[in-house]
């Protein structure tokens, strides 16, 4: 049975990722990769080590919009995101989980929905949910981002 959930998954991932593609392209903000069967979808922000990362997670039933800072460069980056704080959730409009995993090396910025994936009647829902704070999070951070010195470590 668990590779049998387990397709299925990948299935939904794929097919939920090529509608969300669909609606996130109409917007004419992005140029996106291809969705692929998996349980993220990055989008570059134009810095490397750092893009917008949407999730979807049928086993916790959310899915959501995050800020992704990779490792390599996380201890220079995050703290001069983090002072910025106010003024991000101010443009998001909403209280963002700073971080919410502690052990990963790798931070986050998120904002999450409960979502219930198995109800494929919502997904219309969901995805014009997550395009609208894909949009949100792309014009603030885009605008952070370009403040951020990043030294180069050879």
């Amino acid at each position: 049975e668990d590779s049998t959930q387990n397709s299925r998954t990948k299935q939904w991932q794929l097919e939920f990722w090529k509608a969300f593609r669909e609606e996130l392209l109409k917007t004419k903000q992005f140029t996106s990769a291809q969705p692929r069967a998996r349980h993220y979808f990055n989008i570059p922000l134009g810095k490397t080590g750092i893009y917008l990362s949407n999730v979807v997670n049928i086993a916790s039933e959310r899915i959501g919009v995050r800020l992704y800072i990779r490792s390599k460069i996380v201890e220079q980056v995050f703290p001069q995101i983090e002072a910025q704080k106010e003024g991000i959730e101010k443009s998001i409009g909403q209280t963002l989980q700073w971080n919410a995993s502690s052990t990963n090396k790798d931070k986050t910025v998120g904002f999450y929905l409960d979502a219930n994936m198995d109800q494929k009647e919502n997904w219309p829902k969901y995805i014009e949910w997550l395009v609208d704070y894909t949009l949100r999070f792309e014009r603030t951070f885009r605008d952070v981002i370009k403040t951020i010195a990043i030294h180069e470590e050879d």
